[in-house]
């Protein structure tokens, strides 16, 4: 199980954690509403580094970060709305910055990142089927990702261990949302299970 492998592999997972890293996700959660996003290049550039979003074109850019502003305030905003969103307007299929923008705006919601896939042994759409199909199918690795991490941060492992662990090392970030801990945690862990 994941969270075994994690306490047992603690003080190496919060050793690649990194305080800016730490910060730079609390100054985007931070700045969301008061900022407008589709604009702001300092908000961008925080957003492109900490989450890894380079080598896109200026358009793409433009259209996410405006998805961003004018979706910011709607705590109800789903997965399956952002991806289909995305390919409606950009005909691209792309589960990470849909999973990525939801939970900027719904921090209690997770990231489906090649990582964390990897450590819950998430099973992905394959590149060969038809983009419908594929958004389809990662619309229901996402609904298995959101009901594997609820059980996760439920886990008297996370909660005796895993949270005190990452609270006692950063407490200026225990405010951060338990889903958002173990995405840290699960970010950092590359140890094969």
């Amino acid at each position: 199980m994941v969270l075994e492998s994690l306490l047992k592999n603690i003080d190496n997972v919060l050793s690649r954690i990194t305080t800016s890293h730490l910060q730079r996700y609390d100054t985007l959660q931070k700045d969301l509403l008061k900022k407008n996003v589709s604009t702001d290049q300092r908000y961008q550039c925080i957003f492109n580094g900490f989450y890894k979003m380079q080598r896109r074109n200026e358009d793409w850019y433009q259209y996410y970060f405006s998805l961003l502003q004018r979706e910011k305030k709607n705590r109800h905003i789903t997965f399956k709305q952002a991806i289909e969103q995305i390919y409606t307007d950009k005909h691209r299929v792309e589960p990470s910055f849909s999973s990525k923008l939801v939970a900027t705006i719904r921090p209690e919601m997770p990231v489906y990142d090649k990582h964390v896939r990897e450590n819950l042994s998430l099973q992905v759409p394959a590149q060969h089927k038809a983009a419908e199909n594929r958004v389809e199918g990662f619309i229901k690795t996402y609904d298995t990702l959101k009901k594997e991490i609820a059980a996760l941060v439920q886990d008297t492992i996370f909660t005796t261990k895993l949270r005190p662990a990452f609270d006692q090392k950063f407490p200026a970030y225990a405010h951060f949302t338990d889903v958002k801990k173990l995405d840290f945690l699960l970010w950092q862990h590359r140890v094969p299970i």
